[in-house]
């Protein structure tokens, strides 16, 4: 059975192909850098690959359960509640 790390990456590769929803996080660099983490770091409580950490702060999409980890290892990190229907998003919203 795969580790977690190697589930994340089988996910977001069946979601490069249509297989899987895909999220954004637009936040992710700034709540990592106010957390006080590195990429290698949040990545190792996130059990995902740094490559991951990486997409999210390019805005790139990952899928929904990578996003929700990645969210829940910044959790620990912040005081305030970081709420998922404002951290991750569905689709990339143009700023007006």
């Amino acid at each position: 059975m795969p580790d977690q790390a190697e589930g994340s990456k089988d996910d977001e590769e069946s979601s490069a192909k249509g297989n899987g929803a895909t999220c954004y996080m637009l936040r992710c660099k700034t709540l990592r850098e106010s957390g006080g983490l590195r990429i290698v770091e949040l990545a190792e409580e996130a059990k995902v690959d740094r490559s991951t950490i990486d997409k999210l702060e390019k805005r790139l999409p990952v899928t929904k359960p990578t996003a929700f980890r990645v969210l829940k290892a910044l959790q620990k990190h912040h005081a305030v509640e970081l709420d998922p229907e404002k951290e991750i998003l569905n689709t990339l919203r143009k700023r007006r």
